[in-house]
Order: structure tokens, then C-alpha cells, then sequence
């Protein structure tokens, strides 16, 4: 029976056994409890609820149900044996063809797989793999095997039962961006991260003191070279591995330490390792350790993350000092021994109680960096790679990564740019190392990486969603690979700080729509056969195509095939112009990674600073098309006048109502600046030229 358009009910829906949530014209959720025990708190996995209306269609009689929405028509009989494909139908179409899913289908066309990290790869190729959101049929679904609930004292329950069954449905054709809008909605948002992440990081397994950081702060300085973070690895700690007290042989005096960073407005992150099987053993003279002996009837005390008693002791009194004594974030190096309760991640759980410890303590922006944990893991930004090799094929397996990221709302995978191990050698088997050499499981592994690999590494780590430096005791530091590495590390260094209000244009999409800022082809070219072809490439936000080098030179050019999708593409450094669709070899020297903007955008720079998020005049690059005038419109995102950013729309026809300091303001062009003020509303209009323009902006306060 046909239903009429539908309009705004109750949400969820009961229905015998049965509860459906509706969270959006092509997104549901389905439950199946034969006892009618729904949980009352969220899943681990979501953390969200459906809204309270939703729009659809409902008809009911004794046995039947029916749910139509725009896209979709779910059909139920309640026969008291759960979701069958006798039971259970989802009616839709993609491209115009009817589909149906059945429970039990699983959807073909899988476009990438995540998984925990990438440890030892290539030896270990799977690691907790998870299947990406996005499908070239169209729909995907997702099922909630374990159950694992929130309870009202915030800690864990599995209420999984032989009879339930709890599912997520989505349909979106081809249409991917549309999918992880959907996906975010029910799995939650990709938190906006605090500004100073998206410039550079170093970080290094050696026992630093304090002084020779503030010396290496200095260096950088020194060099010319921009630097925003710092990340203390596992020798922080008094007790090795084991512990939350500071070694004060390195840091004597922790607090003057941190108080001076502040003041260098250099952010400082320690690591944590809460999951090795001997690195739970805490260390018996440490002041955690005497507390948690008083409620754990053991000899040793270890951290027991499946005790809800223990595990608080550990957030109060392990990590929450360090965090009001100003560090900015943790680095999560583990997923916990022991899980709460069986059938959750750990590495998810470890994630979350990090997190809501950093908020609990700190006003600053969380962030923390960890492995992957799964579906929700995008909730607790950055997941980090684990230890690899500085091979090529890392440094390729990167670039594909990284983008594929997109599928699974991973928006800020990062990578140890270089590799963290070094080069490897043969097993050591006895052999006394070399001064350039260190010991690492059972291989032996040069402190210095091949040059060539090293700055190619770098550029691709410019143009990577976060830039962060990190290895094995090994060399990072770009001006110990002599002058012509140093100038190249500065060049795209400096290329990343002034893309910093393009980059956190896409930082504020991924947030609110779950769009990575880092982009497979397909997502944009969804109907071009190609673009799911070539994944040694990718889109930075959808106006930058990115062709990174992955091989080594030969007669000093390295050769790679390329893909240009349609339209008319600008290479920023040379101005040549690629008209797509089309393939080309790009011969690519030593000093370049090939980026070529979109004809027809507006890329917002800035000047480069020593801090990512320094003020500075915002810059325009306009990027004409040939043929045809480009029309402008900018748009005002962040709410803080003196560091606005612009969203870049091309082609919008209606005025743009733009809010600075909540009056109402415009743009228009005043020879070569455009003035935010109280004025009429005007377009701006660029003259048809290949060469990019560049407009100074100033932001100035509206007047009423």
C-alpha cells in the first residue's frame, strides 16, 4: 500500500519486539529485544540518540508495519523471532533501480578497510580491520554485534542476548559525502581540533632533558624554521615505561619546564603506554601505586582497567595532575591489557576516558593521540600509524591510507614522517652495532634514513592532515640531512603554515559534516571509473589535487603516472595548466611534490609565522578559469573576527548574509583589498586570467 509524503512523527518507533530510530531521510537504526529491554544510555559505539521528530511516513496494523521515508521504505512483521528476511525488508532505489536489503546482507564494493594500526607492516597486514563506510553499491550496514552500553554511572555494561539484534542502515548512492553526514550523525562528530595541531610536530624516542629541548625549541627558531608542538616520549616518567611521576634527573623542575613552553607557546604532549602486559605493573615506590594497593588484594598493584574502583583512582591520580600541571594533550602508545567488559575495545574505551579526563580537568581543546579502536574512534582524535619501517613502501602505503581515512570519518590519521624505525638492516645475530646504528626488536636499524626517502617523506608530510616528526631514537631533525634537505623541508614547512585558513576551512567541514579534509578521488568524481583507480593520489579539500612522489629518482626525476579528473587544473609553483579528464607521467625533482589547484578557486593563505595560528592578513589565490569569469562570495566561519577564516563559494548567485561581531556586514573590492565593513552587499568579480591573483584581506571590526 502506497503512504502519502511523509511529515514529522514521534521518533523512535515501537513496535512489538522492535525499535526503530530515524535519524535522517536515509539513515535508521533497528533493535530487536524479545524481553522489550531496550538500554536506556547509548551504545559505546554512537554516544548519540535519534532526534526526537523526524520526517516519515507510519502505518501500523496488528502484525505489519510500515516506515517510508524520502528514500526509503522499511516493511516489519512482528513473528516473534527476530529480524529475518522473512520478518524484515528496506525498500530503495540507487540510480533509479529498486533495491531491497534483507538482514544478513552485507553490501558489495567494500572502497577500503581501517584498521588498528600498521606495526611491523608489511609482516603483519591485518591488525583489527574494520570495514569503511563507503560502497560502490550504494548502501551499507552496520551491526552492533556486542552491544556494549553506557550505564548511568558512565562505566560499561554488555546486555548482548541471544534473541537481540541492533543494526544501522544507510542508503546514498553515490553521493559519499552525503554518507558520512549521515555517518556522523549517528556515530557522532569529528571534534574541531585546537588550531595548533595542524602545524609542526617533533617528537623522538631519546632521553631529552629539559635544556636540550628548550635548545632544540631554539635551533628550529634559529633555522627559521616554523614549530608548534613538542611530544615527550615514555622517558618522562621516573619508573621507564611504569608510572605518572616525573624522571626529575631529566626534568628537575617539571612545572618552571611547562610554564616555559607556555610562554614559548610551544604545546607539549607526554606519552602513555596503559596496555603491554608489563607495563600495567606499576612501580611499588610510586605514590598511584600505594593507592591502588589499598583497594586491589594483590602483591603488585597493575592497573586493572576492568575495575570501575581502580580505574578511577588512575584518572584522578594519574593522569588529572599532570593535565592541571599544563600539558596540552596524552599519547595514547597502547590499548589497555584488560577491558572493562567483554566485547568492547579497548583501545575505544582507553580513548574515551583520556578524553573525558582532559575535559574534566583542563579548559584547553582535548586532543589525544592513539591507535585506531574502531567504529567512534573518530571521536578521539588523532589515531596514529604504530611503529613502521622508513621503507618506500610505507612512505607509498601512506598516501593511500591517509585518504582512505575519509571512509571511516578518520580525518587526521598521522604518520611518524620518516618512519620510526629507520632503514632496515640485516638481524643483528651478535654483531656489534655501529655508532649510527640502534637495536629494535631483532633487527638492527640506522639512526640516519636515505635523503631522497627523508624529503620526500617531508613534502608529502606538508600536505598530510597532521605534520608530525617522529622516530626510534633516530635522526629527524631536517638540518642533519645537509643544505639542500634543510631548504626543502623549509620551503613546504612554510607552504603548510601559510594553507593554515584553508586547512582549518576543512577542519570546520569535517566537523560539522564529516568530511575529512583529506579526500579519496571518488569522493568528488563519484561517477568518474578513474577515481577509484589511482590511490597514490589525492584531494586536499576539494580545490587541491595532491600527486606525491613515492619512488626513487632516476637520472634525478622521479616518474609517475597521474590522473587529471575533469575539469582544469593550475600547478601553484609552475602555472601549468592540465585540462581533464586525461593521464599524465609527471617527472618530479627532488625539490617538488606536485599540487595543482582547481580552475575557478579561491585558496585562503596567510602570511608564514613561527606559530600555526599567529594573526596575520589573510591572502587570496585565485585560481581563474580560462573561459569563463569566476564569481566569489566569501563567507565568515569562526566567530573570532581578529583570525576570521573563509569558506570559498564559487558561482553562489544569492548575497550572503555574513555576521562579524553579530552585525550584519559584507565584502566588496577596493582596488587590490577587500574590507569587511557595514556596506551594501556586492559580489567580487575576477577578470579571466590564467595566472592566479593574490587579494590582501584585512578583517576589520563592523561598524554600525
Amino acid at each position: 500500500m502506497l503512504l502519502s509524503a511523509p511529515e514529522y512523527n514521534r521518533n523512535p518507533v515501537f513496535f512489538g519486539n522492535a525499535k526503530f530510530s530515524i535519524y535522517s531521510v536515509s539513515a535508521l537504526r533497528a533493535e530487536y529485544r524479545k524481553n522489550r529491554d531496550f538500554p536506556k544510555f547509548p551504545s559505546i559505539l554512537t554516544e548519540t540518540r535519534p532526534p526526537k521528530k523526524a520526517l516519515f511516513r507510519l502505518q501500523k496494523s496488528k502484525n505489519r508495519l510500515i516506515l517510508k521515508t524520502k528514500e526509503l521504505t522499511l516493511i516489519y512483521c512482528e513473528k516473534g523471532k527476530g529480524f529475518t528476511k522473512d520478518s524484515l525488508s528496506i525498500k530503495f532505489k540507487i540510480n533509479g533501480k529498486t533495491k531491497i536489503f534483507y538482514p544478513g546482507q552485507e553490501p558489495e564494493g567494500v572502497l577500503s578497510y581501517h584498521q588498528r594500526s600498521f606495526d611491523e607492516w608489511p609482516i603483519i597486514l591485518k591488525r583489527y580491520r574494520h570495514r569503511g563506510h563507503l560502497n560502490r553499491c550504494g548502501w551499507n550496514v552496520i551491526e552492533d554485534k556486542e552491544q556494549v552500553y553506557l550505564t548511568k554511572e558512565g562505566w560499561l555494561k554488555n546486555k548482548k542476548g541471544k534473541t537481540s539484534k541492533d543494526f544501522y542502515f544507510f542508503v546514498y548512492g553515490n553521493n559519499y559525502k552525503k554518507a558520512m553526514l549521515d555517518y556522523i550523525k549517528i556515530f557522532g562528530k569529528i571534534p574541531l581540533l585546537p588550531e595548533w595541531t595542524f602545524g609542526l610536530w617533533f617528537s623522538r624516542y631519546f632521553k631529552f632533558t629539559d635544556k636540550q629541548l628548550l635548545g632544540l625549541i631554539e635551533r628550529f627558531k634559529n633555522e627559521n624554521i616554523p614549530l608548534d608542538v613538542l611530544v615527550i616520549d615514555t622517558e618522562w616518567r621516573k619508573f621507564e615505561w611504569r608510572g605518572y611521576e616525573w624522571n626529575k634527573k631529566l626534568f628537575p623542575h617539571p612545572i618552571k619546564f611547562l610554564k616555559k613552553l607556555e610562554k614559548l607557546k610551544i604545546k607539549i604532549g607526554l606519552n602513555d603506554h596503559p596496555g603491554y602486559n608489563h607495563i600495567e605493573l606499576l612501580a611499588d615506590e610510586e605514590n598511584l601505586s600505594k593507592k591502588i594497593r589499598k583497594v586491589q588484594d594483590k602483591q603488585k598493584a597493575h592497573l586493572d582497567f576492568s575495575s570501575k574502583e581502580i580505574t578511577d583512582i588512575w584518572l584522578k591520580d594519574g593522569l588529572a595532575p599532570l593535565i592541571r600541571e599544563g600539558i596540552d594533550f596524552w599519547w595514547v602508545d597502547g590499548w589497555g591489557y584488560n577491558g572493562p567488559v567483554k566485547g568492547v575495545d579497548r583501545q575505544l574505551w582507553l580513548n574515551k576516558l583520556y578524553t573525558q579526563t582532559f575535559t574534566k580537568n583542563s579548559t584547553k581543546r582535548p586532543l589525544i593521540i592513539s591507535r585506531w579502536g574502531g567504529i567512534g574512534s573518530h571521536r578521539y582524535p588523532f589515531p596514529f600509524s604504530g611503529d613502521i619501517a622508513s621503507t618506500w613502501a610505507n612512505l607509498k602505503k601512506q598516501i593511500k591510507v591517509q585518504a582512505e581515512g575519509f571512509n571511516a570519518a578518520s580525518a587526521y590519521i598521522s604518520f611518524d614522517l620518516g618512519g620510526f624505525f629507520g632503514k632496515p638492516l640485516k638481524p643483528h645475530r651478535g654483531r656489534k652495532l655501529k655508532k649510527d646504528e640502534t637495536l629494535s626488536f631483532n633487527c638492527v636499524y640506522k639512526k640516519k634514513i636515505d635523503t631522497e626517502l627523508f624529503i620526500r617523506w617531508m613534502e608529502l608530510g606538508a600536505f598530510s592532515p597532521i605534520m608530525r616528526l617522529h622516530s626510534h631514537r633516530g635522526i629527524r631533525e631536517p638540518w642533519r640531512y645537509g643544505k639542500r634537505a634543510l631548504e626543502i623541508f623549509k620551503k613546504y614547512t612554510k607552504v603548510r603554515y601559510r594553507l593554515f585558513p584553508y586547512i582549518y576551512n576543512l577542519s570546520s567541514q569535517a566537523h560539522t559534516k564529516g568530511i575529512s579534509p583529506i579526500r579519496p578521488l571518488y569522493v568528488e568524481y563519484s561517477k568518474d571509473p578513474h577515481a577509484y583507480k589511482y590511490p597514490g593520489q589525492y584531494l586536499f579539500g576539494e580545490n587541491l589535487l595532491i600527486i606525491p612522489a613515492d619512488s626513487s629518482a632516476k637520472n634525478g626525476y622521479s616518474a609517475k603516472m597521474a590522473y587529471f579528473p575533469q575539469g582544469e587544473w593550475i600547478d601553484i609553483e609552475s602555472g601549468e595548466i592540465v585540462k581533464g579528464k586525461c593521464f599524465k607521467t609527471l617527472c618530479i625533482p627532488i625539490d617538488k611534490i606536485p599540487v595543482f589547484a582547481k580552475a575557478g578557486s579561491a585558496i585562503p593563505l596567510k602570511k608564514a609565522t613561527d606559530r600555526i595560528a599567529q594573526k596575520s592578513d589573510l591572502i587570496l589565490e585565485v585560481y581563474p578559469q580560462e573561459t569563463k569569469k569566476d564569481k566569489l562570495s566569501l563567507k565568515i566561519i569562526n566567530k573570532r573576527p581578529e583570525c576570521a577564516f573563509l569558506n570559498i563559494f564559487i558561482g553562489d548567485r544569492k548575497p550572503l548574509k555574513v555576521k562579524v561581531n553579530d552585525k550584519l556586514v559584507s565584502f566588496e573590492k577596493r582596488s587590490s583589498q577587500i574590507v569587511c565593513g557595514a556596506i551594501e552587499k556586492k559580489y567580487i568579480y575576477i577578470k579571466p586570467k590564467i595566472k592566479k591573483r593574490t587579494l590582501h584581506v584585512e578583517i576589520l571590526k563592523a561598524e554600525a
